[in-house]
């Protein structure tokens, strides 16, 4: 290789960075952070938001719109005010928001209204923890060392971060369920120590008598809620004891990552009658799935607070979240000016002429159904309900097919060029955070989802300049551009953890509307067509001269540099090639799920090598090249198959890891032991010949 092209590489490295970043503004993101001073701008009192808000709310017909923050991430000041001795002083005030959604976003803004309307001179650094629990450590830390004279934490993961990193700061926390049961005071009536705060503890038993008034011939409910957050639990077990109290069965289901949402909402169908969901920040940030599921089989959702309805909620009788906020406002502002200790005031909750009721009246449309002012609900047409085992296995197969170009990608990498390649994961959700941010910004489903898929290619570029130019192995090469990805993609997500795209036409939703199919019946269609052009295009292009040299270089590197190939410009091509298929994949299932999360592709060179081995343990007598590829994307089916019959069967969403993980090493093993035992048995069959031959040759003797 000679010096231009060796001084090229790098450019092109830095190159393909910054395009990646490049992608941030035009996705509607604008970097950086500055302080802004309200000094001379006119502050709504909390009297007119609020009844700005309930006026935005009637116009909605109870489901609220989540918005934009245009102010989110950067430090704010407010109001000049005096201190006890006259002189003016400014406080520092940290907040830590666990995730962004609607809900905690309301909470947040409700928090430095009551700030802004004290009169105090403060100034807020803004932090989001993005729903990693290692960062809500980090900033609180941060906050620490900045000598912040409080620290408001949202979220019950966020506030207990914040009180684990100082017993001396005071701490405000609000949107946790139970303060006393999360170990975070010594009870709820009297705190003690740096924290006090806001419940968000919501009225479930009204919640259930709602259900019950709306939906009198139930029996079943289903309770859908992700196991790693406490608030849900208690949520749970209140709602489990008050169905009890009506008489009504509860199912309960649960969840450990997004990317199990789908899988979960389509093993309920067939056994429940209506689903509840509480005030859970994974299961609120995927409510557009969850919805897309149960609508489609005519099942209704009660959910636990008001921003949830957005995502096709039914209805709520719940906390107003930002109510709840300007409420802890209040206590921050009693302990920065009053000088209470935060140990003295007690865990707040809103008093119950607060709490609202709402309803959906464009989700009840959809489902069918007519709810008047008195609460009666009428059938305007009959929803069809569905076999549930088919519904599952149907939803399985339609997200094997989009997930199964993520898997072809790996093929590429894994047995193809015989690299670990670790970017897959981060590829994957760079394809749907980009292909997600072009549709809010107007852009056509279909160049988004293209696009989608070049960031992927983009990112494998990175990795492959990283690999054949520095020198650095494959697997870690991979791994930093996946850790780098996780920044890039939350900057193009404009800060936040999530962004929906549920009330925007995409190319599913296009075919679902023109042949009046479902949700999961327009997906199976497009990953079909998908996945059949997909395996077309690798086949032919792996027929052509480079496509054979990028395989000949995965078999014997050595041997094809010696006949002239340039080996390095050949694995950057795979890696390229293979990771605009993980992309596009990652842009179909935001399609799918309607939403994308910076987490999404979380496991997915996991679900991407599980697939592989099963197809090649399936139809391990299968040579072409073509059927190859086809039995990778039948192996993506049968795991998702495989995933879902065991939920059908009441196993948990918390072991889909172990299974996961058990699949793959009885896929990997079942081949070495046939291949043992195919050798003892050969053996044995031989040394019986050889014996019988012994004693023929001994009674001819």
């Amino acid at each position: 290789m000679d010096l231009r092209r060796r001084a090229a590489l790098p450019l092109l490295s830095l190159a393909l960075t910054a395009l990646l970043l490049g992608l941030s503004p035009f996705c509607g993101f604008s970097a950086g952070q500055e302080v802004l001073s309200s000094k001379g701008q006119e502050t709504l009192s909390s009297e007119e938001q609020r009844e700005e808000k309930s006026s935005a709310g009637e116009e909605e017909s109870g489901a609220l719109s989540s918005g934009e923050r245009g102010e989110e991430e950067r430090p704010q000041t407010g109001e000049s005010g005096t201190s006890e001795d006259g002189g003016e002083r400014e406080y520092r005030v940290g907040i830590l928001q666990l995730i962004q959604h609607p809900a905690l976003d309301r909470a947040n803004e409700g928090f430095v209204q009551a700030l802004s309307d004290s009169g105090l001179r403060f100034h807020i650094d803004q932090q989001n923890a993005s729903g990693d629990q290692s960062a809500c450590q980090t900033i609180s830390d941060k906050f620490v060392g900045d000598r912040d004279d409080l620290i408001y934490a949202i979220a019950t993961p966020a506030a207990q971060a914040a009180a684990a990193a100082t017993t001396e700061i005071p701490i405000v926390l609000s949107a946790v369920t139970d303060p006393a049961a999360s170990g975070l005071v010594q009870s709820n009536e009297h705190p003690g120590g740096n924290v006090t705060g806001t419940s968000d503890l919501t009225p479930v038993e009204k919640q259930m008598e709602l259900l019950k008034k709306l939906f009198p011939e139930t029996r079943t409910v289903g309770i859908l809620s992700s196991s790693s957050e406490a608030n849900s639990a208690i949520q749970v077990e209140l709602a489990e004891k008050s169905c009890a109290e009506l008489g009504l069965e509860t199912k309960s289901f649960s969840v450990s990552s997004s990317n199990e949402i789908q899988t979960v909402t389509e093993s309920m169908i067939g056994k429940i009658d209506v689903l509840y969901v509480p005030t859970d920040n994974m299961i609120s940030a995927g409510i557009a799935t969850v919805a897309a599921v149960t609508t489609d089989h005519g099942i209704p959702i009660i959910v636990g607070e008001e921003g949830e309805l957005v995502g096709g909620g039914l209805a709520t009788y719940g906390v107003d979240y930002y109510e709840l906020g300007y409420l802890a406002g209040q206590q921050a502002i009693s302990i920065l000016k009053d000088g209470k200790k935060p140990g003295d005031i007690p865990i707040e909750q809103l008093p119950e002429e607060k709490l609202k009721l709402k309803i959906n009246q464009e989700q009840a449309k959809l489902l069918g159904l007519s709810i008047d002012d008195e609460l009666h609900v009428t059938k305007l047409s009959e929803q069809r309900s569905g076999n549930g085992f088919l519904a599952s296995l149907l939803g399985a197969a339609a997200q094997g097919l989009i997930w199964s170009l993520m898997v072809l990608g790996v093929y590429i990498t894994f047995r193809i060029l015989n690299i670990a390649d670790m970017t897959t994961d981060g590829s994957f959700t760079l394809g749907g955070c980009v292909c997600a941010m072009l549709m809010l910004s107007g852009v056509d489903p279909t160049i988004a989802l293209l696009l989608g898929a070049l960031s992927g290619g983009l990112a494998g570029a990175v990795t492959g300049v990283l690999h054949t130019f520095f020198g650095i192995p494959a697997i870690l090469a991979g791994i930093l551009t996946q850790i780098s990805l996780w920044s890039i993609n939350l900057r193009i997500m404009a800060n936040k953890s999530n962004q929906s795209v549920n009330r925007i036409a995409s190319d599913i939703t296009f075919f679902a509307g023109r042949f009046g199919l479902t949700q999961s019946e327009a997906t199976l269609v497009v990953g079909l067509l998908a996945a059949i052009l997909a395996v077309l295009l690798l086949y032919w292009f792996f027929g052509t001269e480079i496509g054979s040299s990028l395989r000949a270089t995965g078999n014997n590197e050595d041997m094809i540099r010696a006949l002239g190939v340039n080996t390095n410009s050949v694995k950057l091509l795979g890696l390229v090639i293979a990771n605009l298929f993980v992309g596009l994949s990652g842009a179909l299932v935001a399609q799918s799920t309607k939403y994308a999360d910076v987490n999404m592709g979380t496991g997915a060179i996991v679900i991407g090598l599980a697939a592989i081995v099963i197809g090649e343990v399936l139809f391990r007598k299968v040579r072409n090249f073509g059927l190859k590829l086809g039995c990778s994307v039948l192996g993506c089916i049968i795991y998702f198959m495989i995933r879902a019959l065991v939920l059908r069967l009441g196993m948990r969403a918390n072991d889909m890891k172990l299974l996961s993980a058990f699949i793959v090493g009885l896929a990997l093993c079942v081949p070495v032991a046939l291949s043992k035992w195919r050798e003892k048995k050969s053996y044995r069959e031989y040394s019986a010949e050889d014996e019988e031959e012994a004693e023929g040759v001994g009674e001819n003797a």
